[in-house]
């Protein structure tokens, strides 16, 4: 068990330090998705992927398995024996590798010293200080003067403790830094921002709202002209930085109807939470008006198999079918948008076991649990991952599954053995793991954009 958990970590810690290789075959891709999903070469890695302990494979014969796929990249034979050196030596002088720290890496170690409490997974971690200044205090006037959704504010009140702000990511030594309010506005001056996807998104935006200072916004509401199609749109302007910013919700989409024998997927007939209009030309051109977009897509995909099942269309079918629907109808969005647009594709939480939970945890994927199909959202991530890789597309990947996976203290189900709630997916709109989002785009995203 130790011996799979270091060789789990290790092929974590690998794929955290970013290394990719430029497949041109996509037969090599699928070889390489077998070691972890592949990574396209703007991957932000904040974190590393997630890794399930009964995929790994190169730690069992790297030197075997690296040699195959220098191979299939059309790589000389002679040239693949020194390569093979070289990377099976970089594995192995890999930073942060000891044996101690891999066998405990997987065990949570809290720690009580001056007020500190750690979960360590053995690379970023959660520490408990009331000594770390938080970007705001929680304010339950301006959540109901502020919200796009009440049930943050009433989910706030009612289920999360008052002390989620005191929770600070740790990573490299030095907790993360924070998002600069004043530099946000400077930068972002006449910029139009987009969140685009779920209620996930829905709640980056506020909390961004609340970090920047704003504590009473009249949302401009715009419904769309298609009453079948659920699309709303909200947004504010600030009039001194004239800043634009726009929460678009994003369900789930489709290009076409998909057939095989006597099955049919038909993704209109889900009703809510359809929104393939945003396909069409005028919702396209309206969303590359903007000149950055954060989009964050799998969270309504992962029941999507439930709500079509139908004897034409039943449920284990459509699961099966899913991902194509998923890598076709994001390719179409993606593709379209991103040409004149800024773009950020996010892979961040799903819902997790968080029932009496008060403490981070380290995760892994072997412990998504069933609800709504949360445990299918892997196979989305990685269609997420082959599809930017495939197509190489101008986005840019923020990968902070990791450290939003361990905040399961951090949701308004968290700490209840039998809650009135049974939210595990979104967080508490006074804890720090939301505003984690917005620290990482400031800090690996937006230096990058419009330079002069």
């Amino acid at each position: 068990m130790r011996a799979s958990q270091a060789k789990t970590e290790k092929e974590a810690l690998v794929s955290q330090k970013s290394i990719f290789i430029g497949l041109n075959q996509k037969s090599a891709a699928s070889e390489l998705s077998k070691i972890h999903p592949p990574i396209p070469m703007k991957l932000l890695s904040f974190a590393s992927p997630l890794s399930k302990s009964s995929d790994v494979q190169i730690s069992s014969s790297p030197s075997k398995r690296i040699g195959v796929l220098l191979q299939k990249c059309g790589i000389k034979p002679v040239a693949v024996v020194f390569l093979t050196l070289a990377i099976v030596r970089m594995l192995q002088n890999s930073e942060n590798l000891d044996t101690q720290q891999l066998n405990s890496s997987n065990t949570i170690k809290t720690f009580q010293s001056n007020n500190l409490s750690v979960a360590d997974d053995g690379g970023g971690y959660w520490m408990y200080s009331d000594e770390y200044p938080p970007p705001y205090t929680y304010s339950q006037q301006v959540c109901e003067d502020t919200y796009l959704n009440h049930g943050d504010c009433v989910k706030a009140a009612k289920y999360c403790p008052s002390d989620l702000m005191n929770w600070v990511y740790v990573k490299a030594g030095k907790p993360y830094p924070r998002l600069n309010a004043t530099g946000f506005l400077h930068k972002m001056k006449n910029k139009r921002i987009m969140f685009l996807g779920c209620s996930l998104m829905r709640q980056q935006i506020l909390a961004l709202m609340w970090t920047l200072g704003y504590d009473s916004i009249a949302w401009n509401e715009t419904e769309p002209e298609d009453e079948e199609c659920t699309t709303r749109r909200r947004c504010f302007t600030d009039e001194k930085y004239n800043i634009t910013f726009c929460h678009q919700f994003m369900g789930t989409i489709a290009t076409k109807v998909y057939y095989e024998g006597n099955y049919t997927l038909d993704h209109s007939l889900r009703g809510r939470g359809d929104s393939s209009c945003l396909l069409e030309d005028s919702n396209i051109a309206l969303i590359s008006s903007f000149d950055l977009v954060f989009v964050q897509s799998v969270a309504w995909w992962t029941n999507l198999g439930t709500h079509l099942d139908s004897p034409t269309s039943p449920k284990e079918w459509v699961d099966k079918l899913l991902p194509m629907v998923y890598y076709d109808a994001m390719k179409e969005l993606l593709t379209k948008i991103s040409v004149q647009t800024e773009t950020v594709f996010v892979l961040g939480q799903i819902g997790v076991d968080c029932k009496e939970k008060t403490l981070p945890e380290p995760f892994s994927i072997d412990r998504i649990p069933p609800d709504h199909g949360w445990d299918s959202a892997p196979k989305f991530w990685d269609t997420s991952l082959h599809l930017l890789l495939e197509e190489r597309l101008n986005i840019k990947v923020v990968d902070a599954r990791k450290p939003l996976m361990q905040s399961v203290h951090s949701h308004p189900a968290s700490g209840f053995a039998q809650p009135d709630t049974n939210d595990c997916l979104h967080f508490c709109m006074n804890s720090a793991s939301v505003n984690l989002y917005l620290d990482i785009y400031w800090n690996e995203v937006i230096p990058q954009l419009w330079i002069d």
